[in-house]
């Protein structure tokens, strides 16, 4: 599951955060981090989810170094 890829959306909020801490049998004080990834231009048929079910089949162009979120960071709802 990475709902990481959800980003160009809307970041999830606390509670969606709780959620997928929760159905990873994670605890809910996790320390959590982020990374992000820049994509390659696809061409007409880029895959659907570059980064989950079809890595591999888009070529990435530069990534992030992985970061940890602070915890002022997190939204709250």
């Amino acid at each position: 599951m990475l709902w990481w890829s959800l980003f160009p959306r809307r970041p999830p909020g606390e509670k969606e955060i709780e959620r997928i801490l929760s159905e990873l049998a994670l605890p809910l004080d996790s320390p959590l981090s982020v990374l992000a990834v820049e994509l390659l231009p696809g061409g007409s048929t880029a895959p659907r989810d570059p980064l989950g079910t079809n890595l591999g089949q888009q070529r990435i162009l530069r990534t992030s170094p992985l970061t940890p979120v602070p915890a002022v960071c997190l939204i709250r709802e």
